[in-house]
């Protein structure tokens, strides 16, 4: 089934209106997940009935422009709350900013898992990067609950970059719940390319209609 995924990434959580991530916007990594959607839709479907090909289910995968990484899930929130949210992310990337300059980070993506073939993501590439982006995620989870904020209630979250989703597809959801493997399998050791972290962001969970991306509430640049 693979590791949890966070309620956004699942598609799930009316309330889940804040959230932390940071953006993947590398060029190679938007090419390489295009490639991939691609050929999803161009492969046969054998295995449910009146589905013919894969372009059926051209409607669950997430535009390259919303491409990220979930650190941290803020649930429906005051406006004092978000400000006070705003400060502690403030404080997170104080903590950590040094780190990150000094020794650059490249987040890799590499090889394709599932959430109960419901939702299809790139998996954070070599074990030293993963925990650099675990412990970037706790740092955050810490300071917001001293708070009060609460998590989304998922434990052992592990990072990773979502490119599909069944619960976009709503109509076809309603009859098929799971992405067939034929689909995707022969892309599952698909290297996708790395991003450099530069910071993350306090999103809302709407899309801003210029860059099509979330809406940025608050930006954190560890160079600043």
């Amino acid at each position: 089934m693979g590791p949890p995924l966070s309620r956004v990434d699942r598609g799930i959580d009316p309330h889940a209106q804040y959230f932390v991530a940071f953006q993947v916007s590398d060029p190679e990594i938007s090419e390489n997940v295009l490639k991939v959607q691609k050929k999803i839709m161009s492969r046969p479907v054998t295995t449910i009935r009146n589905i013919k090909s894969g372009h059926d289910f051209q409607q669950t995968f997430l535009p390259v422009e919303q491409l990220h990484v979930t650190l941290y899930i803020l649930n429906h929130l005051k406006d004092e709350d978000v400000e006070t949210a705003k400060t502690l992310l403030r404080i997170v990337r104080d903590k950590v900013k040094d780190e990150f300059v000094k020794n650059p980070l490249d987040v890799r993506f590499k090889g394709i898992h599932h959430w109960g073939d419901k939702v299809l993501f790139a998996k954070i590439d070599g074990k030293e990067d993963l925990e650099r982006v675990k412990k970037l995620s706790e740092l955050i989870k810490t300071e917001l609950k001293k708070a009060g904020f609460h998590p989304d209630g998922l434990r052992n979250y592990t990072p990773h970059m979502t490119f599909a989703m069944m619960r976009r597809a709503k109509k076809m959801y309603r009859k098929i719940k799971t992405f067939p493997k034929e689909l995707w399998v022969k892309d599952k050791f698909q290297n996708f390319g790395q991003q450099r972290l530069n910071g993350f962001d306090l999103l809302e969970a709407r899309l801003n209609n210029k860059t099509k991306y979330y809406v940025k509430v608050a930006e954190y640049k560890f160079n600043n």
